[in-house]
């Protein structure tokens, strides 16, 4: 088949160094996506989800489209790609527009977890950093992360908030460096995990993923300084130590969570503890990363059996018998 793989265009709110880290990262993970697509005997074009798109795509008329884009071209649009695609009546892998939105706007997947009866953090949207009021449901420690955004953008260790003393002067920093809506969560101490699935009907949980931390970074969670720089001091368990009984509740917690957000074909779903070890969803990653032996999604798939190009081609085939595709 001739494929298109397209992909994010960069963030224009990230500072020229996040902007670079990002741009490379971006770029390893395409290259190492058409490679795959590639070894399994497809021809593959890239294309940048820029404004340019539909003309493009009309262009080069591919048979089907490896989607790991779901932004949009400003920030009130959350999943450009996949509404452009559906406007042509291309097959696409991954979730469509609706299920992007619902994962990537944190404020709208909260509001559908709690529908569902799906346990997560209480929280608080901030839209003005000088009018708003922290109710008392809502108890420290408390997490502030944007409203929208990945790769733990806009997350440092001045994130979690221990006290009201510093909370106005926390927020109005991080609020000046994101320049969007907050979120304001309880954070809770405990264990911190992120599970892949993979499927549509009866969709399979991967190996769940738990995060260590090599040294003491000041905070036990995931920054963007962590995440995307400092890869040393994150040590990873996978498979998760956890007992049967426990492991069986995450597992039904994540598939609850994938059908809710109407995820398809892969997703990644983050979950921590409270103290008690009760486990509650964070974010849900419509689209996760698929960086070949760092990436948490494509460790898990290691973990289940599968290297690299197996895990690509299972997403392209689970894709395509949505859409009868060979």
């Amino acid at each position: 088949m001739h494929l298109v793989l397209v992909y994010d265009s960069n963030n224009p709110r990230q500072d020229a160094e996040g902007s670079r880290v990002i741009q490379s990262f971006h770029e390893d993970v395409n290259q190492a996506i058409i490679a795959a697509l590639q070894a399994n005997g497809h021809v593959v074009s890239a294309l940048e989800a820029d404004a340019n798109l539909e003309e493009r795509l009309r262009e080069l008329k591919p048979d089907f489209v490896f989607n790991c884009s779901n932004t949009g071209q400003d920030e009130g649009e959350k999943s450009y790609a996949p509404r452009i695609l559906n406007k042509l009546g291309i097959p696409f892998t991954g979730s469509g527009g609706s299920a992007c939105y619902n994962a990537y706007d944190k404020e709208r997947t909260k509001r559908i977890l709690l529908a569902a009866h799906i346990a997560t953090p209480q929280a608080l949207v901030i839209h003005n950093p000088h009018h708003y009021k922290i109710p008392e449901t809502l108890t420290y420690p408390l997490f502030v992360k944007p409203v929208s955004g990945g790769c733990s953008y806009g997350i440092g260790r001045n994130n979690l908030i221990r006290s009201q003393a510093n909370l106005n002067k926390r927020i109005q920093q991080i609020y000046d460096q994101v320049e969007s809506p907050l979120l304001v969560e309880e954070f809770l101490e405990g264990r911190e995990f992120t599970a892949g699935i993979l499927g549509n009907n009866q969709p399979l949980v991967l190996p769940l993923m738990e995060f260590k931390y090599k040294r003491d970074n000041g905070a036990s969670f995931r920054s963007y300084q962590l995440k995307m720089v400092d890869y040393a001091d994150e040590e990873v368990r996978c498979p998760a130590e956890l007992g049967p009984n426990k492991l069986l509740e995450v597992r039904r917690l994540v598939q609850r969570t994938y059908k809710a957000i109407g995820c398809r074909d892969y997703a990644r779903v983050d979950v921590r503890m409270d103290r008690t070890g009760k486990p509650y969803v964070l974010e849900v990653n419509a689209l996760p990363n698929l960086m070949p032996k760092t990436s948490s999604y494509a460790i898990m798939a290691q973990k289940a059996g599968m290297n690299f190009c197996e895990l690509i081609r299972s997403i392209l085939r689970t894709a395509a018998a949505r859409y009868s595709t060979v």
